[in-house]
């Protein structure tokens, strides 16, 4: 699948492939923790422990006593591995087009030429790299 889509950004430079290929990592490594979380539900009756502290873009995992729970509104808080697949993969999908759609140069007013496609790339691994490091934090692991 990725290199189909490698294939298909041959206006990219070299940069924006290392970018893309970074981001398709981290949300890779999401992707299996949130499978991870769907192996082992949370019982009804536990109590969330949250040390309070929020990623960016809004979602966290908490630890649920010895369990873990799916925070992203996107996802059900029980979600079957099959929905956690299907989401992850049209995530990466749409990621990559919106990627591709914008350009590597525009000027802004007041700041001048900038890059909206590195820009879009640095924010979005930022925020999945974030996600990863507070799943790790609550002891979300991934096993191959």
């Amino acid at each position: 699948m990725s290199c189909m889509f490698l294939a298909a950004c041959s206006g990219w430079s070299r940069g924006d492939m290392a970018l893309q290929a970074c981001y398709a990592a981290t949300h890779a490594i999401d992707w299996k923790q949130s499978r991870n979380i769907a192996k082992k539900p949370p019982a009804a009756d536990q109590r969330i422990k949250f040390d309070g502290r929020r990623m960016p873009d809004g979602y966290s995992t908490i630890q649920v006593q010895d369990d873990f729970r799916e925070t992203n509104p996107y996802l059900a808080k029980n979600s079957s591995k099959k929905s956690i697949d299907l989401y992850f993969a049209m995530t990466l999908g749409l990621h990559f087009i919106v990627t591709d759609f914008l350009k590597s140069e525009a000027t802004w007013p007041i700041v001048g030429k900038v890059n909206p496609r590195r820009i879009w790339q640095a924010t979005t691994i930022t925020i999945e790299g974030g996600q990863v490091g507070k799943n790790f934090a609550t002891g979300v692991r991934i096993d191959f």
